[in-house]
């Protein structure tokens, strides 16, 4: 499983486990990307080194097989991209330029805005995330939409609405004790999250110059045990407003 399929709320004794498997080759590698990669289960495949982009760079992957490139780029700090769209990115390097924001869902797809375009890429499957389309000059529009929700096992998020500083989203479900929304914010490190009672959830003091992503998940709780939750829900990305 690529690193971008691994939710922030890792179980700890997983993430144990992960580690103890692990018998990572000894390469020069930034200790910060060597922490993330073994955490999820994986291992730096090459030193850290400036690549052909002109950026820090560690390759990241399982059994010599490349899953993501881990970037540092000035101002975002440390940039994990799926690998093919990092190829991607090395064929249209002078069109795209450098990246201006982190790997983002919406929906099932996963997107990367560059200063000149944007890449596409597929939902998560065992074999990595693959590219859909490269598009110069634009930022990507999202496509997730309120409401489209094809299962009914997890939240459905009904209602979005922006005001100049905030934006406030509802969602449906039957029955739960609590909900935990999860939100991240266009160029800003993923991923912030809270827990609520309620059926919707205000972010106050919202940019209105960046895009937000939203996912749901329900849960039960239970006395003296670990919750049961649903699977998240499809992230709706909320575009900015100027």
């Amino acid at each position: 499983m690529a690193l971008g399929a691994v939710s922030g709320m890792v179980a700890e004794s997983a993430v144990v486990d992960a580690r103890s498997r692990l018998r990572c080759p000894a390469f020069a590698v930034d200790p910060e990307v060597r922490e993330l990669a073994t955490t999820h289960g994986h291992c730096p495949l090459g030193d850290t080194a400036t690549d052909v982009t002109g950026y820090s760079h560690t390759p990241v992957g399982d059994r010599g097989v490349i899953w993501e490139d881990s970037y540092r780029i000035p101002g975002l700090g440390l940039v994990i991209i799926p690998h093919e769209l990092a190829l991607a990115w090395h064929a249209d390097l002078a069109a795209l330029e450098p990246p201006v924001d982190y790997v983002r869902p919406d929906g099932e797809l996963r997107f990367l805005n560059f200063q000149g375009g944007h890449l596409v890429g597929g939902p998560i499957t065992s074999t990595g995330v693959h590219l859909r389309r490269i598009v110069l000059g634009e930022r990507y529009a999202p496509v997730s939409r309120v409401g489209d929700c094809p299962t009914a096992d997890r939240p459905c998020v009904v209602s979005v609405e922006r005001t100049a500083d905030t934006v406030t989203v509802v969602w449906s479900f039957p029955d739960a004790d609590a909900f935990n929304i999860q939100w991240w914010e266009e160029r800003s490190p993923p991923t912030k999250g809270v827990e609520v009672a309620a059926r919707r959830f205000t972010l106050r003091g919202a940019d209105p110059a960046r895009m937000y992503g939203f996912t749901i998940e329900a849960c039960a709780k239970r006395f003296l045990g670990r919750s049961t939750c649903t699977p998240w829900s499809p992230t709706i990305v909320v575009p900015a407003s100027l």
